[in-house]
């Protein structure tokens, strides 16, 4: 919805212009009515129309006046003029600024919607032409960045490309973090394209707004689900740099998950005394996201800290999974998910259910299922026991979702089951 700003010294056709047609029919919602081009400046600013329907002959601004200001503003804005003067000077002086848009009044809602609907179209283009501008901008600024961070750029550096993103060349320290943002999206969610989309364009909005009250730092489009962000400071505040990549790093892990519900997990990289280093800063953000693996509770991570977890993740694998089942067989009764198997191994819910997918061939869930249904055979043909005890027994809360399940993985209902078991029993 495109807004509109309605200007008219007569209070009765500011108001009828509104009321004339419905304006929202037409793509436009009327965020305003101002009395001249004074006021209509002074709405102007706040509200940024992208249209502006006004008279000419008016107190203290007439409308040409006006659209000149707004013209100077931001050449984009469209404007309307509405007149009951057919003069053909005013007719030249609006082409003079731009404006190929004239009712006279009064006005005929007819030609109204016509220059409405000419108006929405021309916005739309204009927008749309910003948009891929911007997109173009922001894939060259990435391209740029991810060849920098990995050392892929001829020596010396194109100093008006440093300066295109305002990255300073000289007598500087810098610092690389990555923010890891896939940890939510596992397998054991199912979500819908759109759903996914929307997810990772509001985090991104988080971070980047996190990102943009510092100064001296840039964002980027490191990897796929990774964002980079390289900070920089001068040269002779290197613990400075170190303590800013830091302490944005606390920031994002703290405020993501609180203004999106989902957790990241942040990598920062040590501090170096030049661009040519940049790509050891960004090796050891690297390396200190290996550490999220064994998060716990923790989202943020730095190179000196991996040490440890390296050679974990070196020797601690096997034996990992080897715990993560057997304590799956004894405790397939309780509830169970990838929190709770956090939270008990120290590790991360993510590389759990990769590392379930990787050892069984299924996901964490359905591993589950394969352990408690195979309890549940034993029990059908083994026990008097009713079918919604057994259920109950082997972790099911609802008998329905129990019957749905043992259904999809043996093609027959518990019931039919028992009764095959029973009849090859019989003889």
């Amino acid at each position: 919805m495109f807004k509109a700003l309605i200007v008219d010294d007569e209070e009765d056709i500011r108001e009828g212009m509104r009321d004339i047609i419905e304006w929202e029919e037409e793509g436009f919602s009327v965020v305003g009515l101002a009395v001249d081009g004074v006021d209509a400046l002074e709405q102007y600013e706040s509200r940024l129309p992208h249209l502006i329907v006004t008279d000419i002959r008016m107190t203290r601004m007439d409308g040409l006046e006006l659209a000149r200001q707004v013209k100077e503003r931001n050449p984009d804005t469209k404007i309307l003029i509405v007149s009951g003067y057919d003069e053909f000077s005013y007719a030249k002086k609006a082409l003079k600024f731009g404006i190929e848009n004239y009712l006279l009044k009064p006005i005929d809602t007819v030609e109204l919607r016509k220059e409405l609907h000419t108006i929405r179209y021309q916005i739309m283009e204009q927008e749309q032409a910003k948009q891929s501008e911007q997109h173009k901008e922001e894939e060259l600024k990435n391209y740029f960045l991810q060849r920098l961070v990995r050392d892929d750029i001829p020596k010396p550096f194109n100093l008006r490309e440093l300066e295109r993103y305002g990255i300073e060349p000289d007598g500087w320290h810098y610092g690389v973090m990555l923010i890891d943002y896939t940890t939510e999206f596992d397998e054991e969610i199912e979500w819908s394209v759109d759903d996914y989309q929307l997810k990772v364009f509001t985090i991104k909005n988080v971070i980047g707004e996190i990102v943009a009250q510092s100064q001296d730092t840039i964002l980027f489009e490191a990897t796929k689900g990774r964002l980079g962000v390289l900070v920089w400071g001068e040269q002779s505040r290197q613990v400075f740099v170190g303590e800013k990549v830091a302490g944005i790093a606390r920031q994002i892990a703290e405020l993501t998950p609180k203004y999106t519900k989902h957790d990241v997990h942040v990598g920062a990289g040590s501090a170096v005394g030049s661009l040519d280093e940049i790509s050891v800063s960004y090796k050891h953000a690297e390396a200190a996201l290996e550490m999220k693996v064994y998060a716990g509770e923790e989202r943020v991570f730095s190179y000196s800290s991996r040490i440890l977890g390296k050679q974990q993740l070196r020797s601690g694998g096997e034996s990992h999974i080897e715990d993560i089942m057997s304590y799956l067989y004894k405790h397939y009764d309780e509830e169970l998910n990838l929190k709770r198997l956090s939270e008990q191994f120290y590790l991360n819910p993510y590389y759990i259910g990769k590392m379930i997918k990787k050892h069984t061939g299924v996901s964490f869930n359905e591993a589950v299922n394969e352990i408690r249904i195979a309890h549940a055979k034993r029990l059908l043909e083994g026990s008097p026991l009713s079918i919604g005890d057994i259920s109950s027994r082997i972790g099911y809360k609802y008998l329905h979702h129990f019957y749905k399940i043992f259904k999809e993985m043996t093609g027959v209902s518990p019931g039919e089951y028992r009764r095959e078991r029973d009849k090859d029993n019989d003889e």
